[in-house]
Parts: C-alpha cells; structure tokens; sequence
C-alpha cells in the first residue's frame, strides 16, 4: 500500500513538474533569440532543458535557433498532439510561424497564457509580435507585462529598442542604463545604452561604448558606434580609420550613412559612393537626402533644392535643413499625421479616400478627406485589411475588397458619395471565399462586377489550369471557371451571372481578355493545342508560355519560351480571327538568343515592339505580316509608347555607374520614321508620363520630376515620388503621397 503511494505521489509530481511555469533560464533563451544571439540562447536553453527533459521540444527548439523553421514547427506540433498544453512547445510553435503573415504566432500565444496568465515568456513573444507589425502601443504593453511576471532584465533590451524605433531615446536609457551599471560585462545592456545615449544631447555614450568592446571586442555593432561618437565629436580623421576597417556581412544602412558623412566632412570623393548606396535602397531615407544635398551644394549643381524638399517631405525638420542650407527657406506642404496609409484613391479632384491606421495600434479605417487641407471629412470602419479600391467612371462610388487573414476570404464594400455625403455599406452580407477580387463597373457606373482576382496569373501565365482533387489539375480554358456576380446599385440585389451572353458583356478586363483567348481556342485548333499543351506544364519544366494583350484587349499573343527560341508568338487578332505564328529569328537571326519583352503591339499594324533581355539592350520594331524589322535603339534601359501609337519615347544608357545609368531621353516617331534626341539632361531614370505631347515628364537618378517642352527645354517641376505610396489626381495637377509617417497633397503637372 504505501508502495502504491508513493508512486501516485511521484506521478503526480512528475505531471506537475511537466506543466510548470517557465524558469528564468528558459525565459533568457526566448529573450536572446528574440534580441538574435542565437549562441546565447541555445546556451540558456540548454541548461532548461538539462533540469526539464523534454527530449523533444528540446530537439524543436534546436532546429528553431538553425533558422530551419518548416522542421521546427512540424516537430512542435506533433508533440502537442500528445501534450496540448504544453507551455515551451506552444511558445515554440509561436515563434516557428513568427514570419507566415497569418495570427496563428498571437493564436497560440493567446492559448498559452489562457493556460498560465502569468507566464512571462509568452508576454515577451507577444510584444516582440506586435512590434514587427508595427503596433507600438501594444508591444509596450506585452513587454511590460513580461517583466511584471519574470525579473529577466534582458527582457529590457527588446523594451528599450521599442522605445528607440519609436523616437524615445530618454525612456529607452532611463530604462536600460541601471542595468548596463549593474552588469557592466552584459554586451546587450552597453550596447542598448550607448546606442540611446548617442540619440540624445549632452550624454556621454564613451562608456558605454568601451564597456561593449570588453564585453565583445570584435563587435562591428559596437564599433560603429564608436565611429558615430567620433563623427559627433568631430574627430573625423579617426573615424574614418576606425569605419574603413569595418565590414559587414549585410548591407548595413546605418554604417554607410555615417561613413559618408564622415567622408563628406573630409571632402573624400567615396562619399558619393555610400549616399546613393542608400538612397538606391531607401529612397526616402531623410538623412541620406540631406547629406547629398549637401553633396551637391559642395559642387555646385542646380538639384540642391530639390534634395532639400525630399528630405523636407521625408520628415527633417525645416530648422535643422536651414541650418545645413544657410540661405534656404524650406517650408513643407500641407500634410497630416498617419501611423499607416495602406491605398489612395482620389474621389475627383477635391477629394480623397485613404485605407488605414491614424495611430500605431489603431484599428484600420476608411478616411475620407478633404484634398486641400487634409481634414477627415468622413470616418469608416470596415472588417480585415484593405485589399483594394476599384473606383466607378465618375468616381462617385468606390469598391472595397478587405481580406481577412484568419479565412483567406474578401469582404466587399461599397462607398457611395453624394456631392458632400458620403455612405458605406457591405456590398453582400457575408465574406466570398476568394482570396482576391476583380471589381469591373458599367459605363454609367450603376452596376459592379466582380470575379476571383486570381484570374490573370491562373489564365494568362502557364500552367493555364486549376488545382483538382487528388492532385490532378483541371484545364482553365475554355469554359470560364470562376463565378462572376453582378452587384445593382438601384436595388442591392446581389446575383450570379450565368450565361455566356452575360459573361460576354461583363466589362472586367481581365473576363473580356481571358473570352478573348477562350474565342481563339474554340475558332483554331492550333491555338486549342497550345492552350492544352500549356496546361500541362509545371514549374520544373524548360518550357515557359505566357499571353500578352493588346491595348484594347481584343487581341494577344501566345508567346512560348524553351531552350531553343527565346520567343515562339502567335499573334491572334480578334476582330479579323487571324492567327499567325512567327518567331525571334526572324529579325534577331538564328545565331542571337535573348529573351523579350513586350513594348507594345499593335495588332491592327501586324507590329511589336520588343526590347531584348541582356545586356545588349536591343530594341526592335517588327511587322509579322510582311516581315520587315527595323533595330529602333540599342542600350534602351525604358521605352513608354505615346497615345497615339505612333510616337515612341526611350532612354538610351549613355554611362554606367555603380548604383545608376547616365541616360538622355530620345524621341522616335514610328510612322512617317523620325528621331529627336534630348541631350542637356542625362541624369534620366524614368519616363513618366507621356500622354500629353506637349509635356512629357521624366524623372531623374536623383528623385527629381522634370518636364520637357514642346521646344525641347526640361524643368524642374517636383520631387520624384518613385518609392512612396502615392496616387496622382484625374485631372494630374496634384499628387497625394504617404511618406514616412505623414500624408502630403503635392502641385504635379501643370
């Protein structure tokens, strides 16, 4: 009897012992691998697991901290198939499915604390969640509750780099520096405190700078901080020797902006170098923008005004650019707060609706906002994230597809505005099991169309097929398969299209380009093979097949790639139902393999354009029905057709550096055959609008919109928006832009 006691007793020690909170050792594990020292965390985890063996879990969290996530997480979840409550295993899973996009890493930590709520691990990896996507208030949250529950002081370090993302330099030392003091030989806490203490003025970061280097002398972190402390105190010659030697693994933004600054105070020429280093990756990077201003002052160069309003608009402030600027007066546009604005859609000229968050930790909201002083006009909430706007022709009325992560499912909306008043509504009353749309209207706009939005990379880019049951795949041509719904305005109702009539006149583009290609299909058998032949295909395969359309949609070509000719077209013209097939040997010869890609085609001249895709850079116009070719441009790094299909605008590559192409603008007239070439600029990276003959506008390497005039004469019109979320107005003489953290309505055109 007392036999069979004491082992009920160690039994249930033994369960009680499986399920108990966290010990600071496994808690220090979380925090270094959240902080990315693995070393340190495999070391913490492995004095855990040598008091609680978990063989298993153990083995998990091993594969975890090699970065081999998809191994990890299955070998969690079958543990929790037989211990659905344990706790390092469910914060392990968590933390596996970190990176996925979905909730299941906040699911399961949820789950963790509703067994325990005061297991202080999971507090971490909540906050440390939040934090990635952006939602400042609540990781604060999470992180401080973590430390309610555990004396961890590493936990500070996730804390105090919040507070520093967030521009709280003050509460990030007040928070770290008592910990650096008390454990002067923890590399993190040194390291968390000089980097706080450098933010801010009158600290002394020297300290802190040398206690990480005890702790880590081989520490290029640390090290770089001591070559931001010599910047800051003026000592620029050996901090040039000390960054010179520095080398990291990775692209490194910080480092390459504060060598280029110290190499600019020393009027080095590789200063140059390091800013478009950074400006190519960050375009908007505020630092970076004013250091090439500066740059370009040092020279001379006409661009310094348009580097101060970039930097202006990307968040410097106007008394810091004045100072650097002696004699500028920057005075930033109109512009409002945004924590996040996701889409932009102008509702006509005066008006605009943004999708997004006023506030880190905000629900996201639909704002409709008044275009000359930025005020909320109207306020709406709305089910998942944003997804999309599909605006009317009239712009009076607006579709909105929200997503849901939870289901992979789109909710649709719909914004109704009537002059000054503006109403949202659910579109259908429950989510469509689509993970994307496509909203088409009527011309008078009192009728929305909607299908699966996965239809353009299903049907226009081989394999042309469905996935089936049992693995097989079902061939997407030539009876269309998806549901498309009409949505009345007069009425609300809500209904499924049916019949091939009513398919025929859905006026979505993709449904009108995917009937066009299904037309072929049954009219030439030839085309019928392809599609077939298509469908068949895989991503193993040396064979690639896409389908091109024309302007109008009513005509494509089936272009099919292999190992031996680069580009095999069949140029199919709906309004003649003619086929024909042609290849790149016929104007590249048969010695002069390159892949294509389309310029334009226009089926009712029997004419591509194509430019090749090497080095080479080739462009060639082509008549697939008299085979005549002409070579237009070699080095064309861009080429925008005009309107009018007739005209021709290039950028021609004239000198190659590093991070940019010197490149001129050139202007070729088809048909009568002419060119025009525009040589006093050659700082040309992008054309942007060619619309309007009258004024072509282009942008240049140095995120600068300039106009070129009928007479031939570029001017600076604004700042180029390339890597911004922008949207520009219907009538083009505004631009409304999100840029880092704020919303601007900007002069465009003219």
């Amino acid at each position: 009897m007392k036999k069979a006691v004491c082992f009920a007793v160690l039994a249930l020690a033994a369960r009680f012992l499986a399920a108990a909170p966290a010990g600071n050792e496994f808690s220090r594990a979380i925090a270094y691998y959240l902080i990315g020292d693995v070393d340190l965390a495999q070391k913490h985890m492995d004095e855990h697991f040598a008091r609680r063996r978990q063989p298993t879990v153990r083995l998990a969290f091993i594969l975890l901290l090699k970065d081999d996530k998809w191994e990890a997480t299955k070998k969690f979840a079958d543990y929790l198939e037989s211990d659905r409550r344990n706790l390092e295993a469910l914060t392990g899973i968590s933390l596996a499915n970190a990176d996925v996009g979905n909730s299941l890493a906040i699911d399961n930590l949820n789950k963790v604390l509703r067994l325990d709520p005061g297991y202080a691990p999971a507090y971490l990896c909540l906050g440390h969640e939040y934090a990635r996507r952006g939602d400042f208030p609540a990781a604060e949250e999470y992180y401080t509750r973590s430390l309610k529950y555990a004396a961890v002081p590493e936990f500070k370090v996730l804390l105090a780099d919040l507070y520093l993302r967030a521009g709280e330099a003050q509460k990030a030392l007040d928070l770290i520096r008592p910990e650096a003091d008390a454990a002067p030989g923890n590399y993190f806490f040194a390291l968390t405190a000089a980097r706080a203490c450098l933010k801010l003025e009158g600290c002394a970061p020297a300290a802190y700078i040398e206690q990480a280097l005890r702790a880590r002398p081989g520490s290029r972190e640390a090290q770089l901080l001591k070559g931001q402390q010599l910047l800051r105190a003026g000592e620029l010659r050996p901090a040039k020797a000390l960054l010179a030697k520095l080398k990291f693994s990775a692209y490194n933004p910080e480092y390459s902006l504060t060598f280029a600054e110290v190499l600019l105070g020393l009027k080095d020429r590789d200063a140059e170098r390091y800013l478009y280093e950074v400006f190519a990756q960050d375009p908007w990077n505020a630092a970076a923008n004013k250091l090439l201003g500066l740059l370009h002052l040092r020279r001379k160069d006409a661009s310094v005004q348009n580097w101060i309003r970039r930097a202006l608009l990307a968040g410097m402030p106007a008394a810091e650019l004045r100072a650097a600027f002696p004699g500028s007066a920057p005075v930033a546009p109109p512009s409002a707060p945004a924590f996040a604005i996701k889409k932009l859609q102008w509702l006509g000229s005066r008006r605009l609706l943004a999708a997004g968050a006023l506030r880190s930790g905000e629900k996201e909201r639909l704002l409709v906002l008044d275009a000359d002083t930025l005020r909320t006009i109207r306020s709406f909430e709305y089910e998942g994230a944003i997804q999309a706007f599909y605006p009317s022709p009239r712009l009076d009325k607006v579709v909105l597809a929200t997503s849901a992560v939870e289901n992979e499912k789109v909710y649709l909306y719909t914004l109704n505005a009537e002059r000054d008043a503006y109403r949202l509504s659910p579109v259908v009353g429950y989510a469509l099991d689509m993970a994307s749309v496509l909203v088409g209207f009527n011309g008078s706009g009192t009728t929305a169309y909607v299908t699966d939005g996965s239809l353009p990379e299903l049907a226009f880019t081989a394999p042309f097929s469905l996935p089936g049951a049992y693995g097989r795949r079902k061939p997407i041509y030539p009876d269309y398969p998806f549901p498309v719904y009409a949505y009345s305005y007069a009425d609300g109702r809500w209904t499924q299209l049916r019949t091939r009539s009513a398919l025929d006149a859905v006026p979505i583009p993709a449904v009108r380009r995917y009937r066009t290609v299904a037309e072929a299909s049954r009219r030439h058998a030839e085309m019928a093979k392809l599609l077939e032949r298509g469908s068949g295909l895989d991503v193993t395969s040396s064979v690639e097949m896409s389908i091109q359309f024309s302007a109008a949609g009513d005509a494509f070509l089936l272009v099919l790639s292999d190992l031996k000719n680069a580009f095999q077209a069949w140029a199919y013209d709906g309004r003649r139902d003619l086929l024909t097939r042609f290849d790149e040997s016929m104007f590249l010869g048969d010695k002069y393999y390159a892949p294509l890609d389309l310029i334009a085609f226009h089926p009712e001249r029997d004419e591509i354009l194509v430019v090749t895709r090497d080095k080479l850079r080739n462009l060639f116009q082509f008549n697939y029905r008299s085979l005549l070719y002409k070579k237009i441009a070699s080095s064309a790094l861009a080429a925008l057709p005009a309107p009018d299909g007739k005209t021709l605008y290039l950028l021609n590559e004239r000198d190659r550096s590093l991070y940019f192409s010197e490149a001129s603008l050139e202007r070729v007239i088809l048909s009568p055959f002419s060119r025009r070439r525009f040589d006093s600029r050659r700082d040309l990276a992008a054309i942007v609008d060619a619309s309007d003959p009258a004024a072509v506008y282009v942008a240049t390497f140095n995120g600068e919109l300039l106009k070129l005039d009928e007479e031939g004469n570029f001017s600076g019109r604004q700042v180029a928006l390339a890597g911004a979320l922008h949207q520009v107005a219907p009538d083009r003489r505004r631009a409304a832009a999100f840029i880092n953290g704020r919303l601007y309505v900007l002069d465009w055109q003219e």
